[in-house]
C-alpha cells in the first residue's frame, strides 16, 4: 500500500505496525500494482478517483475476491471507469 501512495505523490511514513499517510493537495494517475491482494487494489482503486490523470490496473478481476461488484457499484455513483481489452 505504502509503494503504490508514494507512487501517487503521497508522503508516508512505514513502521512495524502502522503506516502514516500525510495530506497531499494532489495524486498522480499511476499503474496499480496490487501484488494480486484485493485490499490494495480497491483502496487504490478509491485514490485514483481523485488523480490528476488516468490509473491504470491490470487483473482488476482480483476485486471479484470480497466485492464483485465494486467497479459497477462506483459508476453507480459516478466514477468515470473505462474497462479496457
Amino acid at each position: 500500500m505504502a509503494r503504490e501512495l508514494r507512487k501517487m505523490g503521497v508522503k508516508v511514513i512505514e513502521e512495524d505496525d502502522k503506516l502514516t499517510i500525510f495530506h497531499c493537495d494532489k495524486l498522480n494517475g499511476i499503474k496499480i500494482d496490487h501484488n494480486d491482494d484485493h485490499r490494495i487494489a480497491m483502496a487504490c482503486s478509491i485514490a485514483a478517483l481523485y488523480a490528476d490523470s488516468s490509473s491504470h490496473i491490470l487483473s482488476s478481476e482480483i476485486v471479484n475476491d470480497s466485492y464483485p461488484s465494486f467497479f459497477e457499484d462506483l459508476k453507480e455513483l459516478g466514477a468515470q471507469i473505462d474497462f479496457l481489452a
